[in-house]
């Protein structure tokens, strides 16, 4: 005698349960080992806004194909998860995002509410924008480690040392890609981003 054991898709229709079930239940989990790693960090913001900037992160992500792992490399390496952290030169928030550079990025984003360089204290706008410069700066470059890179140094440092043929200063794109390996093998996911050189 065998037993029959039910495929996924089998079990799935017969406990009532669809894609779109399985799609929210998947953004949950992701979701939550998010919020996991943010609380890992003792962020300094209630739990209602740390599931909030969880969330933004995940779906902010989503919208422009980057791993939200990688995000939370970023957040770890630029201001260690203080959402009012400001850099000898300006960079504020979580994302460290100078105000010259918000100012542009809000007009090419059509942003909304913007609020000014006090504006990048906020949690989610500066979630949005720093991704938002990621996505471009990787667009623009073609390369997730050329793109980290010019998101510390600058699209014109990296533009001109390209076309000079210098070696690029890769030391910061190194240093989030092993927080974004180290969060990737805590949750337990797949590396989606790397370098392609």
């Amino acid at each position: 005698m065998s037993l029959l054991v039910p495929t996924h898709r089998a079990w799935e229709a017969s406990h009532g349960i669809d894609q779109i079930d399985v799609a929210r239940a998947n953004a949950i989990r992701k979701t939550y080992d998010i919020f996991s790693i943010l609380q890992s960090h003792r962020i300094d913001l209630s739990e209602a806004s740390v599931w909030h900037v969880a969330e933004t992160i995940l779906e902010e992500s989503e919208k422009y194909s980057l791993d939200p792992m990688l995000i939370l490399a970023i957040i770890n390496v630029e201001s260690s998860f203080r959402h009012r952290a400001v850099s000898p030169r300006g960079a504020r928030g979580l994302m460290q995002i100078r105000p010259f550079v918000a100012d542009a990025l809000v007009t090419e984003m059509e942003f909304k509410r913007w609020e000014g360089k006090e504006g990048l204290d906020d949690p989610i706008t500066n979630i949005k924008l720093g991704i938002f410069y990621l996505a471009s700066l990787r667009e623009r470059f073609g390369d997730l480690k050329v793109a980290l890179t010019a998101y510390q140094w600058g699209p014109t440092e990296i533009k001109t040392r390209l076309e000079r043929r210098e070696t690029l200063p890769v030391g910061y794109a190194r240093r989030v890609l092993s927080s974004y390996s180290g969060y990737t093998q805590q949750t337990g996911q797949e590396q989606r981003e790397l370098p392609a050189s």
